[in-house]
């Protein structure tokens, strides 16, 4: 499912806090960026609209920029948060932050993806 307002809709996911990247694929030709992530519904862990355990895809689609500051990761990646930053015509900035300290991942791409879409 093509993300519509990607700042609101990841807000409303708690910006994906906790969630644990299982796998990351980095297709060059085709411009896309894919994240395997546990679990999207993390952040609500011990909270009633905590849903259960659902794993996702998130794919950048259109990626014409990738900036990666990293930490020394210990066994798993973990996301702190998933922010649209700045929403230009046909451009999103995405600053995907990684639990260890002074870690993320900065994206300009042209569209997210997320499957399965969740309920």
């Amino acid at each position: 499912m093509l993300v519509q307002d990607p700042a609101e809709y990841f807000k409303n996911l708690g910006g994906l806090h906790d969630s644990e990247v299982e796998r990351i694929v980095w297709a060059k030709d085709g411009g896309t960026l894919s994240l395997e992530v546990a679990d999207i519904y993390s952040n609500f862990k011990g909270l009633p609209e905590y849903r259960g355990a659902l794993s996702g895809t998130i794919t950048f689609y259109g990626v014409s920029s990738i900036s990666i500051e990293s930490g020394h990761f210990r066994g798993r990646v973990k996301i702190s948060g998933l922010d649209v930053l700045t929403t230009l015509p046909g451009s999103l900035e995405v600053r995907l932050g990684l639990a260890e300290p002074g870690a993320d991942i900065r994206i300009v791409c042209q569209q997210i993806d997320l499957s399965p879409e969740p309920s």
